[in-house]
């Protein structure tokens, strides 16, 4: 996957998963968010400062990466077979 965000900025993108497939989602500037947790845990909430372009394997609010129109990008790394100490 390759999306064009502005003029000279782009995300470039390659998934190794088990998943055959993605979706990207624009998301706009302004828009309230909120975090996922287990209840009884309470979500924090904020608005959004930026639009932004996300790719996701699981829904909408779950990206894997995504790019904001300031440029920053964030990436999800996921190595199933890591182990951390106790």
């Amino acid at each position: 996957m390759c999306t064009i965000l502005l003029k000279n900025q782009y995300i470039g993108k390659n998934l190794d998963s088990a998943v055959a497939a993605g979706m990207v989602f624009t998301n706009k500037r302004g828009q309230i968010k909120q975090a996922a947790v287990f209840p009884p845990e309470r979500p924090l909430e904020w608005v959004s400062s930026y639009g932004s372009v996300t790719f996701c394997l699981s829904g909408k609010e779950l990206p894997v990466c995504g790019m904001n129109e300031a440029g920053l990008v964030v990436e999800q790394a996921t190595f199933p077979a890591t182990v951390y100490p106790d």
